[in-house]
C-alpha cells in the first residue's frame, strides 16, 4: 500500500492506494499425492501376522481377521514389505515393491507352520542287547533295532505322546512297553530290561555225528532197539545238518531219552518230529511221543493220526489231526498248570484247544521217545521249553 498526495489552488487530497501483488504470500500450495501398498497373508488361521515396511518410508501394521493388510499415505518410491509369525516360515520371505503414482495392491503372502521334531533313544541291556525291534505308536509311527550295544533311536518327531515296546523272540522286557510324551524337547534314557523265556532248548548241532548227547544233560531211559542206536546224526535235520535220532525195539520196548527240566506253572514246549514210516501198533498204538514226564503229552500214532493224551493210565486221547511219513512236522503246545490246561498247535495251527490233562504230580523232566510200535524209527530237532 503506498501513499499518494494531490494539489491544487484550492485544496490538497490526501488518499490512499491498496496495491496487490500477485504471488507474493497469501497463495494456498496443495499437499503432495500419496499411495497405498495392500495384501493379504493366507495360511494362518485366523493368527495375527506383523509385516514391516522399509525403504523409501518404515511402518509397521498388523493382518486384520481375514488376512488383509495395508500401508497407506505412502511417497513414490521403492519400498520391501516383510511378514513374520512366531512358529510359522512364510512364504515368499518379503516382497520389493514400487510406488509410482499409483496404489500397489495384490503384494500377497503364504504361511506354514514350522514343526520343530524332536528325538526318542535309550538302550536294551539285560539278557540280550542288539537285535531287539522296538515299535513306536502314537503321533507317529515306525521301528527301530538295537545296535552298538542295545542303543535305539527315534528322530523327526513332532511334539505328542508316543508308546514305545520292544520284542525280540525269546525276551521278555522290563517294563514292557513306555509311554512317552515329546513336549519341545528330545528326550533320552528310555531303556529296557530283557530276560530270556528260554528255560532249555537243543538243535543238537554241537554234538558229533553218532554219539549221544549226554554231554548235553540227555540220559536214556529205555534203549528201545539199543543203546548204540540212539543218536545224533546228520539223516534229517530242520535247523542246521543235525538232529536226535531213536528207534524203538521190536518187543514193546521204547527208546525214551530225557531232559530234566525245572517247569514253571506257565509254559511251552516245541519239537521238531519226523516219523520214518508209519509202522504196525505193535504191542501200543503209540509210535512217537514227547511232553512233559507228566501229562500234557502229544502222540503220534500207528493209525497214521496225531493224538493228545489226556492221561496215561487208563488211557485217554484227543484226536487232533493226521501225518503224514518222512515229512518234518513242528509241535508247540502251550500248558497251563494251575488249571491243568494245556492247547497244541502243529505248524502253526490250532489243532487242540484247552484240553484239560488228567495226570496229576508235577514234570521233572522233557522227554521224546520212539514208542512201542513195531521197531519205529524218528528224527528230533530244536526242543525248547519256554516260559
Amino acid at each position: 500500500m503506498g501513499r499518494v498526495t494531490r494539489s491544487s489552488a484550492a485544496a490538497t487530497l490526501t488518499g490512499y492506494l491498496i496495491l496487490t501483488l500477485a504471488g507474493c504470500g497469501g497463495g494456498h500450495h496443495p499437499s503432495p499425492a500419496t499411495f497405498s501398498i495392500s495384501g493379504t497373508v493366507a495360511g494362518a488361521g485366523g493368527r495375527t501376522v506383523t509385516l514391516a515396511l522399509s525403504g523409501a518410508s518404515s511402518a509397521s501394521t498388523a493382518t486384520a481377521a481375514a488376512g488383509s493388510y495395508a500401508f497407506s499415505g505412502l511417497a513414490n518410491g521403492n519400498y520391501t514389505v516383510t511378514p513374520s509369525l512366531t512358529g510359522w516360515s512364510c512364504s515368499p520371505a518379503s516382497r520389493t515393491v514400487t510406488v509410482n503414482d499409483a496404489d500397489v495392491t495384490g503384494q500377497d503372502f503364504t504361511t506354514t507352520a514350522v514343526v520343530t521334531t524332536h528325538s526318542i533313544s535309550g538302550a536294551v541291556s539285560g539278557a540280550t542287547a542288539d537285535g531287539v525291534v522296538i515299535a513306536l505308536t502314537g503321533t507317529s509311527t515306525g521301528t527301530a533295532p538295537t545296535a552298538g550295544g542295545g542303543l535305539f533311536s527315534f528322530s523327526g518327531l513332532a511334539d505328542g505322546t508316543y508308546t514305545l515296546t520292544p520284542s525280540k523272540a525269546g525276551f521278555t522286557f522290563t517294563p514292557a512297553s513306555l509311554q512317552v510324551t515329546v513336549s519341545g524337547a528330545d528326550l533320552t534314557g528310555r531303556d529296557f530290561t530283557a530276560a530270556s523265556t528260554t528255560i532249555f532248548a537243543d538243535d543238537f548241532e554241537s554234538y558229533a555225528v553218532d554219539t549221544f548227547p549226554s554231554a548235553g544233560g540227555w540220559s536214556q531211559i529205555y534203549s528201545g532197539a539199543g543203546a548204540t542206536l540212539q543218536y545224533v546224526d546228520g539223516t534229517h535235520a530242520v535247523s542246521g545238518t543235525r538232529a536226535l535220532h531213536l528207534a524203538g525195539g521190536a518187543s514193546c520196548w521204547s527208546a525214551t531219552v530225557a531232559h530234566d527240566v525245572t517247569f514253571p506253572q506257565v509254559f511251552s514246549y516245541e519239537v521238531d518230529v519226523f516219523v520214518d514210516q508209519i509202522v504196525g501198533c505193535g504191542c501200543s498204538s503209540f509210535i512217537v511221543e514227547l511232553g512233559p514226564n507228566t501229562g500234557y503229552h502229544v502222540a503220534f500214532f500207528c493209525d497214521g493220526k496225531i493224538y493228545a493224551r489226556r492221561q496215561y493210565s487208563p488211557l485217554v486221547v484227543q484226536e487232533l489231526m493226521p501225518y503224514q511219513a518222512r515229512t518234518w512236522y513242528h509241535v508247540k503246545v502251550d500248558v497251563d498248570r494251575s488249571t491243568g490246561h494245556f492247547s497244541v498247535y502243529v505248524d502253526g495251527a490250532l489243532v487242540g484247544v484247552d484240553l484239560q490233562s488228567l495226570d496229576a504230580g508235577t514234570p521233572t523232566q522233557f522227554f521224546v521217545a520212539a514208542e512201542h510200535g513195531a521197531s519205529p524209527v524218528a528224527w528230533f530237532d530244536d526242543v525248547k521249553v519256554t516260559r
